[in-house]
This record gives structure tokens, C-alpha cells and sequence, in this order.
């Protein structure tokens, strides 16, 4: 993929394929890729820079730091309670959020709305992300 000429402007589906790729081709797995370009194309698009395509170098740098497990799938841990916890197993937030978020949505909780516990990877990404 080449790099756009400076001054490009890229749709949100085209920073998000080329985001996506640079995360594949550090080892991220497919699914740690998929959510970790989502959250920053979604920082990027809701002009949060901040949290968009400026933490890229910053992610590379966790993963060859070893801080991170580029290939980690996180874990619900469910129970009769209204709490939704999800253990990242060292991966990116990005995909933990994502895997409670939707588990959130797609599983009412006996004791009504659920809540999160989210454990065990590097903070620095947004969590909402449409």
C-alpha cells in the first residue's frame, strides 16, 4: 500500500484499511488489529487526534516492547450479577471494550443494566467508539 501524497485527504474506510494493515503487518492478530484501527479511526473522525492516527507509533513501540500480547484474546468472565467482566489477557483495550460492549448488548443481565470490569491491559485509548 503506498503512502498518500502529504496533503491527501483519506476516507474514514481508507485510514481504516491502511491503519488496520500497519497493525497486521507489526504481528497484532486480526482481531487486535481490526479494534485497535477502529478505535483510532473513530478518534481520528471525531477529531480527537489525540487518540487517532498519532498513537500509532506509540502502539508499535508497546508491542515491540513486549507490553502488550499482540495476539491476546480477552476473556468474559460472567456471573449472576449485573457486572460485565472482561479480562484483556495483556492485549490492547481496544478489543477488550469491544468484546464487552457488545456482550453487554446482546445478553441482558438478570439484575438489570450491566456494568463493566475492564482488566488487565494498557490504558490510553478512548473507549466509545461507534
Amino acid at each position: 500500500m503506498e503512502p498518500p501524497a502529504a496533503g491527501t485527504r483519506l476516507s474514514v474506510i481508507d485510514l481504516n484499511r491502511r491503519v488496520e494493515a500497519i497493525f497486521s503487518k507489526a504481528g497484532l492478530s486480526e482481531m487486535q488489529a481490526l479494534a485497535l484501527a477502529r478505535a483510532i479511526t473513530a478518534a481520528e473522525r471525531d477529531a480527537c487526534p489525540s487518540h487517532g492516527i498519532y498513537r500509532i507509533e506509540g502502539c508499535l513501540r508497546t508491542v515491540k516492547a513486549g507490553k502488550v500480547d499482540p495476539a491476546a484474546e480477552p476473556v468474559l468472565q460472567l456471573d449472576d450479577t449485573a457486572v460485565v467482566r472482561v479480562d484483556a489477557k495483556y492485549g490492547f483495550p481496544a478489543l477488550r471494550s469491544n468484546s464487552g460492549f457488545r456482550h453487554s448488548l446482546n445478553e441482558p443481565r438478570p439484575t438489570g443494566s450491566p456494568r463493566w470490569s475492564l482488566t488487565i491491559a494498557p490504558i490510553f485509548l478512548r473507549s466509545g467508539t461507534r
